[in-house]
């Protein structure tokens, strides 16, 4: 009897096994790909607005932000039109932060010009991103404070550097997270990222090729 009892147990416990491992079983109760896809973008996009929003105060009212490294990794990963959708709601922060739109708008067109660039080359995040603020960002920055706001020379100098720096810091980070780590696979992306011209750009920085593009910013200061 007790030996009965004890092949009907091994039964019933084999028999559970098999059902709970199943794939088909797992795949059911598993959320599809589109849908982790899109919590994803979701939780990046506020990632984005809470890394303006929770910003550190240098001086003299210069803030250093982070929402462009949650709105460039978006870019990579989910392509230009999210991307430039993702940035305009995390630089809406800065309106309520420095009572401007002009901000918003330069790190808007960061996205929209990086991810363009992006799609048609698929080139290092950093230089790409590097390249928008020595020719577009920073002359925009001049335009926008300068031209519009009339501030004086010397602040409008200072906010070229910070935004510029800022700018740039935050892409190396994304640049960094998207290389060596596996965001990229967890997030389900729309847009396959490739790490070989990443990769291939990051050791053309070390080999200093693209050297003169960033020393022509520190020549200018």
């Amino acid at each position: 009897m007790a030996l009965q009892s004890n092949k009907l147990i091994k039964i019933l416990g084999k028999s559970f096994r098999n059902f709970v491992t199943n794939p088909k079983l797992i795949s059911a109760f598993r959320p599809s790909s589109p849908l982790r896809s899109f919590l994803a973008l979701g939780v990046l996009t506020l990632a984005g607005y809470v890394g303006n929003y929770f910003n550190v105060s240098l001086f003299f009212g210069v803030d250093f932000l982070f929402g462009s490294i949650a709105v460039l990794i978006i870019v990579s990963l989910y392509g230009m039109e999210w991307g430039t959708l993702a940035a305009m709601i995390a630089a809406s922060h800065t309106f309520f932060l420095w009572e401007h739109p002009y901000a918003a708008i330069i790190l808007t067109f960061e996205a929209l010009v990086v991810g363009w660039w992006l799609r048609r080359k698929r080139q290092n995040l950093l230089v790409l991103d590097g390249f928008y603020w020595i020719f577009i960002g920073m002359p925009l920055v001049w335009l926008f404070y300068d031209g519009v706001m009339g501030v004086q020379d010397q602040a409008v100098l200072l906010i070229m550097l910070k935004q510029s720096v800022n700018g740039m810091f935050n892409a190396l980070i994304a640049s960094l997270l998207l290389t060596h780590s596996p965001i990229s696979n967890r997030t389900y992306a729309t847009v396959t990222y490739d790490r070989a011209h990443n990769t291939k750009g990051w050791r053309e920085l070390t080999s200093g090729r693209v050297s003169f593009s960033l020393a022509l910013e520190c020549n200018c200061w």
